[in-house]
């Protein structure tokens, strides 16, 4: 009865000590990731007031269309309002769209627009950290994935390459575009339901609009479906198959195949008569044994000589 009792006692000591290392793991994660967001802060923390420099003048200073909200419909149907300058004007609506927004909500100050690029560049590392987390978890689960993960993101934040973006404010475009090819692939890979209703097409249109450079997202997602979706990939590895074999036919070597098909079938025939004829003379039982035989010469069969019925 002693043991029966200490058995049940020490799973649920068990339980309660792991439960225990997976919140400690819990919350060593969110430490780091407070580290992180600490020190990308700290290292953007001298740019919020940085003047305005080359672009910015004809799409944000000199351009009256941004200084209404009323006027973003028009963002979308008219590419000249992207900018003052004729030579400049390009159709890059939800780039306005946000400088729109900062204008009213700062009246026109620096900071405001500072402010909502280093948030979208923030919100931009979690969603790669999520997109991250899932293709590692897709290749190898491990309890490791989110670090390797959150590393990556720190390269990418943290990373001097990325001061010229974030520093100059119509370069937004290129945090916009990104931002909406990264939520693109989170929604196709995490979200069955969305993927099902083809929902990721939302961001990838998205990305399109603030540049176009955002049509990369089709070609990487068929890289992604062949390398990391097994299904996927087999049935594309088929389908360059099935292309090739057409196109081949169309040379003419699908008549060619089925003359040879044909010959093989004629000899396979007359092969397998002929054996048939040899066991039927071996045996020498039976008229239809006999009847099935290779005729002798002169087109007679050499079974009739015995006197049996032919």
């Amino acid at each position: 009865m002693r043991g029966r009792e200490r058995g049940p006692a020490v799973k649920a000591g068990g339980g309660r000590e792991e439960a225990r290392q997976r919140g400690n793991s819990e919350k060593a994660f969110r430490n780091w990731a407070l580290l992180l967001l600490v020190a990308v802060v700290a290292a953007y923390a001298n740019h919020f007031f940085n003047g305005f420099h080359f672009d910015d003048f004809h799409t944000i200073v000199n351009n009256t269309n941004i200084r209404s909200l009323r006027n973003i419909p028009r963002f979308f149907t008219d590419g000249t309002t992207f900018s003052s300058l004729p030579t400049n004007q390009s159709y890059r609506p939800i780039v306005s769209t946000t400088l729109a927004i900062d204008y009213f909500l700062g009246h026109g100050s620096v900071f405001f627009f500072h402010l909502s690029t280093f948030l979208l560049f923030l919100l931009q590392g979690v969603v790669m950290y999520l997109l991250y987390l899932s293709i590692f978890d897709r290749s190898q689960r491990g309890p490791l994935n989110r670090y390797v993960a959150l590393v990556a993101v720190a390269w990418y934040l943290l990373h001097p390459a990325n001061a010229e973006t974030i520093n100059y404010i119509i370069a937004r475009s290129d945090s916009l575009s990104t931002l909406f090819i990264l939520l693109a692939f989170v929604v196709y890979i995490r979200w069955d339901d969305g993927r099902r209703r083809h929902l990721y097409l939302v961001p990838f249109a998205l990305s399109c609009l603030a540049k176009p450079i955002g049509a990369i997202f089709a070609p990487l997602l068929l890289l992604y479906i062949y390398l990391f979706e097994e299904t996927a990939g087999s049935r594309l590895r088929r389908l360059g198959a099935g292309r090739r074999g057409r196109r081949v036919d169309g040379l003419g070597v699908q008549p060619l195949r089925a003359g040879a098909v044909q010959r093989r079938g004629v000899a396979g025939a007359a092969a397998a008569g002929g054996g048939a004829g040899h066991a039927g003379r071996r045996r020498r039982g039976g008229a239809a044994g006999a009847a099935r035989g290779a005729s002798g010469p002169g087109g007679r069969d050499p079974l009739c000589l015995n006197k049996i019925r032919c």
